[in-house]
């Protein structure tokens, strides 16, 4: 029976991985071996691998001229997993590309996918298939009172954020009709972050609001792991729709888009929620497909059968 090896390097070290629960540790609960990409090599674990195993590379690993070498060697069904798409400069998967030749691998599971994002790949000869974020759903929260209409959590600025900064600039310096509860962004480090409302904390601030905004982030057009986590808080997004988003998800959100103005947006708003029975059943609706889609116990299984195949 082939393994199934992940070699990660920054686990417990990286923000973004403990916004609910580490994607290791649902690897792990799954059966799947989770390494360090150092302790794969220090511990000469590479030379137990056979030709039919699979190895699921994180594009976060440390840069190790030695271990890259040895790496290339291997052989077996070798790929890449991508989580940000884009970089500052806007070129698609710069970064993992760039870590794909060092490593001489050509498949890559995405989390992000869209027309140009694909047509790029293609345009590279990387082979692909998308893997969306995922959450553990069997905890998620149920209906209770809440004390806000709307939260705004996460980076603001226009460039990269667009949606997101539209509702908080509206609603703070023109529109005070609404309860908003606010969260700042709390960095990139585990060890440097700017408040501690993170994991299930962040979970059950989300909760307290009746919606939540979200942003795929602009021309990058991504479904980020927040479109998850305010399902699972039940709450519902007023967000910008990303291209591979559910279609069923897609005709229950509020939908941020350049075609309606500020005035049309808060009108949108208010009429959902100025009838909470109705609201109450669309957020029912909303966390049910989250919970369908975008659970891991079918998420990862679908990623492995998908990796075989690639």
């Amino acid at each position: 029976m082939s393994r199934i090896i992940v070699l990660e390097s920054r686990r417990g070290k990286d923000l973004s991985q403990e916004l609910n629960e580490n994607i290791f540790v649902y690897y792990e609960r799954l059966g799947i071996e989770v390494i360090s990409y150092k302790s794969f090599f220090k511990e000469k674990e590479y030379k137990n691998i056979k030709k039919d195993d699979i190895i699921i590379v994180y594009c976060d690993i440390d840069n190790n001229q030695e271990f890259n070498d040895t790496f290339k060697k291997i052989k077996c069904k070798k790929l890449l997993r991508t989580i940000d798409a884009y970089n500052t400069d806007g070129i698609p998967h710069r970064k993992s590309i760039e870590l794909s030749k060092q490593l001489e691998i050509n498949n890559f599971l995405v989390a992000y996918s869209n027309k140009n994002m694909e047509n790029y790949l293609h345009s590279q000869n990387i082979n692909f298939c998308l893997v969306p974020h995922c959450l553990d759903f069997e905890n998620k929260r149920n209906y209770k009172e809440k004390d806000y209409d709307i939260g705004i959590s996460g980076q603001l600025h226009f460039e990269a954020y667009p949606a997101r900064t539209r509702v908080f600039n509206y609603y703070q310096k023109c529109n005070k009709n609404l309860k908003i509860s606010l969260l700042p962004w709390p960095g990139y480090w585990k060890n440097e972050a700017k408040h501690n409302i993170i994991g299930e904390k962040y979970i059950d601030f989300l909760s307290q609001n009746w919606l939540n905004v979200c942003c795929r982030g602009g021309w990058r057009n991504g479904m980020v792991t927040k479109y998850l986590e305010i399902g699972k808080s039940f709450s519902l997004p007023i967000a910008d729709i990303p291209e591979q988003m559910n279609h069923r998800m897609k005709e229950i959100i509020i939908n941020i888009n350049d075609e309606i103005d500020n005035m049309q947006l808060n009108e949108l708003i208010q009429n959902e929620l100025s009838n909470k029975n109705i609201l109450i059943e669309k957020i029912k609706e909303y966390q049910n497909i989250c919970q369908q889609e975008y659970d891991f116990r079918k998420v990862i299984p679908d990623m492995i059968k998908s990796a075989k195949e690639l």
